[in-house]
């Protein structure tokens, strides 16, 4: 008599991942998600599209421009047993910030800002002296003299962000009245 045995072998290794920060020009984070009921993880392949790659749980890169990018993972455990998953990643245009100032770089004076960013729907910025604004256009005056650098960060509706910087030395307004 010959007896025959089937065997059935199911991996044990999911695949899978997540993406923090899809906006072009900026590191965009992948972190892995993959889940096993077997042996550990033990490595991490992960490759983006752009000829990027990456290794370890959690990786990051930048993708030049906005667009559709194929990110792959294979992931690996103690056992032998691999997994493989490929999702397309929209990525998303990054605003432009920039900001020019006017006005007489003097204590107790008006400093102008003008918003030269582009693409943004929100602006941000810190004026180097423990003061802040959240208008596109602000007005602010320093009170003490000093060399302060503004900072603006822009954000678009899809939460992607860019800075720009500027440094302002303002001196002190010793002009009688």
């Amino acid at each position: 008599a010959i007896d025959t045995l089937t065997l059935s072998f199911v991996n044990p290794l999911v695949a899978a991942f997540t993406v923090g920060n899809p906006c072009a020009g900026t590191p965009t984070v992948f972190t892995d998600a993959s889940t096993t009921t077997g042996a550990p993880i033990i490595g991490w392949n992960w490759s983006f599209g752009t000829g990027a790659s990456g290794s370890g749980p959690q990786t990051s890169t930048a993708f030049p421009t906005q667009g559709q990018y194929t990110a792959t993972l294979t992931v690996f455990a103690q056992n032998g047993c691999s997994a493989t998953t490929t999702e397309v990643i929209d990525i998303l245009s990054a605003p432009v910030a920039g900001f020019s100032i006017a006005g007489d770089p003097f204590t107790d004076n008006d400093i102008v800002f003008t918003d030269n960013s582009f693409g943004a729907s929100s602006s941000q910025y810190d004026f180097g002296d423990g003061n802040g604004s959240l208008a596109q256009e602000p007005t602010h005056q320093y009170a003490d003299a000093g060399q302060f650098i503004i900072v603006q960060t822009v954000t678009n509706a899809a939460g992607c962000t860019d800075r720009d910087s500027l440094l302002i030395a303002i001196e002190e307004n010793d002009i009688l009245p």
